[in-house]
């Protein structure tokens, strides 16, 4: 299986907008540079105004440009490893065009990491962390995937995990957290001031769950 560093722009960000810019950097188990691919997409629906004022892609950018799907037979990249800043959100944009088996998130792995950033966004840690910046303006889906290839290299010394799959596996590893995240109304809490009130309803309200949360909630409430 082939690894990849990446980003997606999308055409919105309800569920099924369609992908209208994708980069991947391709790497070895050891995060050596290979090669890599860029692309603009048609997303197959209209790019919705609040996505054209983040990344700065219109329908107009897009025309005569490939599907995914027609991208994918060009490149011939159907299956991946792929390491992304909230790589959830960029898997279940490929799949299934692209088969994504494994994934390694660096935002996950920076919040643990790297816990005083002013906060965990990729352009921040860009500067926090002093990482090389490539030309272009972030949201733009190739500056982001270097930015995200930096931050892999800088986690793999972090970490003292050195490869691809080391880091994928920690990233996908939950731990159980010390303070509530900043949300609701136990926000940025301690763990211990939590209620198990609240705990239950985070369970039976939240269709998608941060893993780490998921681990403390049912850590907590004697689950597991």
């Amino acid at each position: 299986m082939r690894l990849f560093v990446g980003d997606t722009e999308t055409a919105g960000q309800q569920d099924g907008a369609g992908v209208c810019e994708i980069a991947l950097i391709e790497i070895d188990e050891n995060l050596s540079y290979i090669t890599h691919f860029e692309s603009r997409l048609d997303p197959e629906m209209p790019i919705c105004p609040g996505a054209s004022g983040v990344h700065g892609i219109t329908d107009e950018d897009v025309e005569n440009q490939p599907t995914l799907r027609e991208w994918v037979n060009i490149v011939g990249i159907y299956e991946i490893g792929l390491a992304a800043h909230n790589a959830r959100f960029d898997a279940e944009k490929l799949q299934p065009t692209i088969t994504v088996p494994i994934t390694l998130d660096t935002l996950k792995l920076a919040q643990r990491y790297i816990p005083d950033a002013p906060n965990h966004k990729l352009s921040t840690l860009v500067y926090y962390c002093n990482l090389p910046r490539s030309a272009g303006s972030f949201h733009s889906a190739m500056t982001d995937t270097w930015a995200c290839f930096y931050l892999v290299r800088l986690l793999a010394n972090e970490t003292g995990k050195k490869t691809f799959t080391e880091l994928a596996i920690e990233s996908n590893t939950p731990r159980e957290l010390t303070h509530f995240p900043n949300f609701g109304k136990f926000s940025g809490r301690p763990i211990e001031e939590v209620d198990s009130g609240y705990f239950r309803w985070c369970l039976k309200n939240f269709d998608r769950m941060d893993i780490d949360l998921e681990y403390t909630i049912k850590k907590r409430l004697g689950m597991i």
